[in-house]
C-alpha cells in the first residue's frame, strides 16, 4: 500500500509540473524600415525605393544597407551588391509567411 501511495505521489507531482505549450503568435509585418546605401538620400514609398544620386555616380554595384520587420527575411538580401542600372525588386517574407514585394 506504501508503495502505490508513493508511487501515485511522485506521477501526480510530474503531472502537475508538466508545462502547456502555448501557441507562439508570429509577426505578420513584412515591410523595409530603412534602407541606406552610403550617404545617399533614400526615400521609402510604400511600394518603391527612390534614391537620389549625382549623374555622374556609378549606381551598377552598390550595397544597400536594408533593416526589415522583426522576424522577417529579405531577398536579395541586405549587403548584397546590386546593379541599380535596372529595377530591381526586393521580396520580404514575414515570420508568419506572409509575402510582400
Amino acid at each position: 500500500m506504501r508503495i502505490r501511495l508513493i508511487l501515485c505521489l511522485v506521477v501526480l507531482v510530474f503531472y502537475s509540473c508538466k508545462k502547456e505549450k502555448i501557441g507562439s503568435i508570429l509577426n505578420s509585418e513584412a515591410r523595409i524600415k530603412t534602407f541606406k546605401i552610403e550617404d545617399y538620400q533614400v526615400e521609402l514609398l510604400s511600394d518603391s525605393i527612390i534614391i537620389s544620386v549625382d549623374y555622374n555616380i556609378d549606381i551598377s554595384s552598390m550595397r544597400p544597407e536594408i533593416e526589415i520587420s522583426f522576424g522577417a527575411e529579405i531577398s536579395p538580401k541586405s549587403r548584397q551588391v546590386m546593379d541599380f542600372t535596372k529595377d530591381v525588386k526586393y521580396t520580404i517574407t514575414a515570420e508568419d509567411g506572409t509575402v510582400r514585394s
